[in-house]
């Protein structure tokens, strides 16, 4: 990931971490929720978006790198906090074909 701050094509500030989770909101409205996951039929990683059920992968150089797989039941408590019904209504988890990372 990286920042533009200048307009230009190029990027000025590039991330390197670990994203547990990252949430956008336009105007106090939730517009993604993504999740670091990979697609199991491949093994690709990338992150899903709950709120448009949408994967993503890597646009720019590279690849994503995976970490540890989630287990369901450590991530159940989180779940329940975080995603509440008015920002994620009946999809707490992602679909079948992803795996959380």
């Amino acid at each position: 990931m990286a920042t533009n701050r200048n307009g230009s094509v190029l990027a000025q500030s590039h991330f390197i971490g670990r994203v547990e989770y990252s949430k956008i909101y336009d105007n106090g409205t939730l517009v993604r929720n993504m999740i670091p996951c990979y697609r199991r039929s491949d093994l690709k990683p990338g992150m899903y978006d709950t709120v448009n059920n949408v994967f993503y992968t890597n646009s720019g150089s590279g690849e994503f790198i995976l970490g540890p797989v989630v287990e369901e039941s450590s991530r159940q408590l989180e779940y329940n906090q975080v995603y509440t019904s008015y920002e994620n209504p009946g999809k707490l988890r992602l679909p079948s074909a992803y795996q959380e990372v």
